[in-house]
C-alpha cells in the first residue's frame, strides 16, 4: 500500500494533491525530560513511514485532510525544514479531550514551530473550498454538542501558490 500511493503522489500532475486519512500526520511528538512522547495512533508511531511518504510528494501542492484527535489544527508537513504540505485536522463534532490532555495538548503541540493553530475545545468541522489557485478550509464551530444550535465561523487556512499558508483568526 505504502509503494502504491508513493508511485500515485510521484507521478500525479495535478495542480493539487489532496490525502484524506484519519489520524494527525505531523509530529505532535512532546519531550518530556530526558524522553520522547508519541501517539501510536497517529503517524508519530510510524516516523519512518511518514517520513518516506513525504519524501515523496511531488511538486503538485499537497494537502492533508485528517482528524481523530477531538481537536482542530493547522499544521505544516515538511521534510529537511522544506515544507512540503500542510495539514487541516479537523475538530470532533461531539467528542470532548479529558480537560488535562486538553490542556497538554494546547501548551506543547501549539509551541511547535509547524503548529499554526491549534483549539482543543471547540467543535465543529471543516468546509473545504479548492480554486486553481488557491485551498481555503474554513473551521466551522457549533454552539452545542448535544442539540441543534448555532454555527459561528472560526479560523480560515489558506495555502497559496508556492505552499504558503495563512491561518486568519
Amino acid at each position: 500500500q505504502e509503494n502504491r500511493l508513493r508511485g500515485g503522489l510521484e507521478s500525479h500532475g495535478g495542480r493539487w494533491q489532496i490525502i484524506a486519512q484519519q489520524t494527525v500526520m505531523a509530529d505532535f511528538s512532546v519531550d518530556v525530560g530526558e524522553d520522547t512522547g508519541i501517539n501510536n495512533d497517529q503517524w508519530d508511531g510510524y516516523a519512518a513511514a511518514r517520513d518516506r511518504l513525504l519524501q515523496s510528494i511531488g511538486d503538485a501542492k499537497t494537502v492533508v485532510l485528517s482528524g481523530d484527535i477531538h481537536a482542530g489544527a493547522v499544521t505544516e508537513l515538511d521534510v529537511d525544514g522544506s515544507v512540503v504540505a500542510h495539514e487541516i485536522v479537523a475538530p470532533s463534532i461531539t467528542t470532548k479531550l479529558d480537560p488535562v490532555v486538553a490542556l497538554g495538548l494546547m501548551f506543547t503541540v501549539g509551541a511547535k514551530p509547524n503548529v499554526h493553530h491549534v483549539n482543543t475545545s471547540s467543535h465543529g468541522y471543516v468546509v473545504v473550498d479548492i480554486t486553481k489557485d488557491s485551498f481555503t478550509a474554513a473551521f466551522r464551530d457549533v454552539s452545542t454538542t448535544s442539540t441543534p444550535g448555532r454555527v459561528s465561523s472560526g479560523p480560515t487556512a489558506i495555502v497559496t501558490l508556492g505552499r504558503q499558508l495563512t491561518v486568519e483568526q
